[in-house]
């Protein structure tokens, strides 16, 4: 394996990891759901250090060439890395931490919320009894799954938020491979001047 890929993907994929948890925090510290909808604006953060990764490998160290097989290979090291570094603080801190347990906090009880929320139009009644999206056919499994998500773990939420970074990871490394794909590299200076 070509060491100047792996060495770029493992250091693009540290500070991924790192730039996502420290964002999850920060949104946490200014009184936002750390888990909930605007955790996915990490999507641009982590865009925007994986298209820095590559083209910082395709333009300063493999002589402006980046193939296929090489984009993918770099977004599968950067996706792998970025979620374990990202997956392993987020459970240090959920595990270990008076914020981190402030966190899990706010996520259980937002998650309860939305299902209270969805109760009604979830739940089986004589409105719906007909209809393709009900989830609990009575009160004693809307209970079993409330009580599931009480009962959310550090491990848990770190597999599931770790498990969504891993996959935007593939799909993002699979864009910027097609982004940033070339073929053959580009003469040098001197290449030219014999020609």
């Amino acid at each position: 394996m070509n060491k100047k890929l792996f060495g770029a993907a493992l250091t693009t994929g540290l500070a991924i990891g790192l730039s996502c948890f420290l964002y999850v925090i920060i949104l946490h510290l200014f009184g936002k759901h750390a888990f909930g909808q605007l955790k996915y604006l990490y999507w641009g953060i982590y865009g925007g250090l994986l298209g820095g990764g590559m083209w910082y490998f395709k333009d300063k160290l493999n002589n402006y060439v980046l193939r296929a097989q090489h984009g993918l290979l770099f977004g599968f090291i950067t996706a792998s890395v970025s979620s374990t570094v990202f997956g392993l603080a987020l459970f240090t801190l959920l595990s270990f931490s008076s914020l981190g347990e402030d966190m899990r906090q706010v996520h259980i009880t937002k998650l309860e919320e939305l299902m209270e929320g969805m109760k009604p139009n979830l739940m089986k009644n004589e409105e719906n009894e007909d209809s393709n999206i009900i989830r609990w056919q009575n009160e004693e499994e809307y209970q079993a799954e409330l009580a599931i998500v009480k009962d959310l773990s550090p491990k848990d939420l770190t597999i599931d938020q770790a498990g969504g970074m891993m996959m935007f990871g593939l799909f993002a490394s699979f864009l910027f491979m097609l982004i940033f794909k070339t073929g053959s590299p580009k003469p040098t200076f001197n290449e030219k001047a014999r020609n």
